[in-house]
């Protein structure tokens, strides 16, 4: 793994300031008379004062937001993708990653530390296995349009990949404080590092690394007295609904009259045909759709997880892998024997791995987790422009497509234009053709 500080925000001009500068100056900013340039220009002049008072505000009194204002920018190159799904999984964080839809792999795996050299030997002889016949389902198919996206299935979490992340100092402090106490030895490298570059440039802004790991004490809580609501075959399932449709637009209405409204059927229809003139493809309905929410329950593989995980500002809560349940791509029917035999062939090997908690470099991208995903109205309009869309990855296209579907059944109007940026003109001028027309809603 290599990871490297890219890049970090100074004052302009002042390259050889440290970029801590800023927001410590900006801490002093609520509680001092001078100027902002005065602030900083003392700041500079007392560098280790100003990080005490920095330390006092931000920790003591407890404004942690100033910590925000210092930005760090991160090269992060052969990481497995196991591992970045770890990372990933931190909502103000931003990344970019190499996407396995659009660039064909070259062989690079993750080698965990395994002591038995007959496991570890196993392991290497699985993931070459794997490798090989993502490279010969590519060299058969040769450049059929989107075979890439689907042959990468056959990958495991384990392959090798790249990322550029953009944290700030609160973020990277939570980051390394949630992670500390991770299993995998891959990341705890990476928070080692991170740790090292992050207290250099902000000693006292990144000061709470400790790990404070919940989750195991509370495993141990469950028992049999808890019932299991999560069986049954359903890939998306709507388990809540949070707020009505009339408690939208009586929100609209509250910001320009400071009243509350009891809306109507026909009220409602109105007032949101108005919203829905005025919407377009790059423009999401106003925040008050935010007041309506929804939970669901959805099965999902590693690849299409890929896909949702970018939405951060919608909740995700995320359950195991299961080895054995996987998904086999439509058009790879015919290699649905590879997946059920490497599933047989290796299952032993997994279960000895999973006592050294390296188990989860044995999946594929093919292979299926639970996930539970609230999120509201207003989130659900721009996952639906992105992943209805016809460039979207197919699994997650067809699991935004049930969602949306879902939602219509409790609420019909409110997502009337949820749809990918692809249809979203045509779909705008059916549904106000037909709102107009007062004719029946059923059809939408």
């Amino acid at each position: 793994m290599r990871i490297r500080l890219a890049g970090i925000n100074r004052e302009v001009g002042k390259e050889k300031i440290k970029g801590e500068i800023i927001p410590v100056a900006y801490a002093r900013i609520s509680r001092s008379p001078l100027s902002i340039d005065e602030i900083r220009e003392k700041t500079k002049t007392d560098i280790e004062g100003a990080r005490k008072s920095a330390e006092r505000i931000v920790f003591g009194y407890g404004h942690r937001s100033v910590a925000e204002h210092l930005v760090f920018n991160f090269d992060i190159e052969d990481i497995s993708r196991i591992a970045v799904e770890y990372i990933e999984k931190h909502r103000l964080i931003s990344f970019t990653e190499k996407s396995q839809r659009y660039v064909r792999l070259k062989k690079g795996f993750y080698i965990p530390s395994i002591a038995d050299k007959s496991i570890k030997k196993l392991y290497i002889d699985a993931m070459e296995e794997l490798f090989n016949a993502y490279e010969r389902g590519l060299k058969i198919s040769k450049d059929s349009e989107g075979i890439l996206e689907d042959y990468r299935y056959f990958l495991p979490l384990s392959t090798l990949t790249q990322l550029g992340m953009t944290i700030n100092a609160r973020s990277l402090e939570y980051l390394i404080e949630s992670e500390a106490s991770n299993k995998l030895d891959e990341i705890k490298t990476l928070i080692l590092e991170l740790t090292k570059i992050g207290k250099h440039y902000a000693p006292s802004l990144i000061k709470y690394t400790q790990p404070a790991n919940i989750y195991d004490r509370i495993e141990k809580k469950i028992n049999t007295g808890i019932v299991n609501q999560s069986e049954d075959d359903e890939d998306v399932r709507l388990i809540k609904v949070y707020g009505n449709e009339e408690d939208v637009v009586s929100s609209i209405l509250f910001q320009k009259t400071s009243s509350y409204f009891n809306i109507s059927k026909p009220q409602l229809s109105s007032i949101l045909e108005t919203i829905f003139e005025h919407m377009d493809k790059h423009f999401l309905p106003p925040r008050a759709f935010e007041l309506v929410s929804y939970t669901f329950l959805i099965t999902l593989s590693a690849s299409a997880y890929a896909q949702l995980k970018r939405h951060r500002m919608m909740t995700v809560i995320r359950g195991e892998y299961n080895f054995n349940d996987y998904i086999v791509p439509e058009r790879l029917k015919h290699e649905s024997s590879f997946f059920s035999k490497y599933v047989e062939k290796y299952g032993k090997l997994y279960k000895i791995l999973k006592d050294l908690g390296l188990e989860e470099y044995m999946l594929l991208n093919a292979h299926r987790r639970k996930v539970l995903v609230h999120i509201n109205a207003r989130e659900m309009y721009h996952l639906a422009s992105l992943r209805m869309d016809k460039h979207a990855q197919w699994e997650i296209r067809n699991i935004v497509r049930k969602m949306v579907g879902k939602i219509r059944e409790h609420h019909p109007l409110l997502l009337l234009l949820a749809t990918g940026k692809d249809d979203f003109d045509k779909r705008k001028n059916y549904v106000l053709r037909l709102l107009k027309s007062k004719k029946s809603l059923e059809v939408l």
